[in-house]
């Protein structure tokens, strides 16, 4: 557990008298994150998001699907994928182009 000028062991709830999850675990806990395609001036909004434990996991998998998204055949020349937390900020954009095939 964190410590905090207390004992190893104490929790928040131990340290403040609340009754709160100890930090470790709030640490733990996944957050949302939504994926935004722009196109042009088309927005595709994305009301459902995913969770992920990090903002990092959540930008490396929005650069997968950015990818991914590259593979149609199609052409992409201004579409970007964004990823968007609970709050609204941006963490994280993608541009999306097309991937030649072998």
């Amino acid at each position: 557990m964190l410590s905090i000028g207390y004992g190893a062991t104490d929790t928040l709830t131990e340290m403040t008298g609340a009754a709160l999850l100890p930090l470790v675990y709030i640490a733990m806990m996944a957050r949302r994150y939504f994926f935004h395609i722009r196109d042009g001036n088309f927005v595709s909004v994305d009301d459902e998001g995913m969770e992920f434990a990090t903002p990092r996991e959540a930008n490396i998998y929005a650069a997968r699907v950015a990818f991914e998204i590259g593979t149609d055949d199609r052409d992409y020349e201004d579409t970007e994928l964004s990823v968007v937390d609970v709050h609204g900020h941006e963490i994280g954009r993608h541009r999306i182009r097309r991937q030649l095939s072998n």
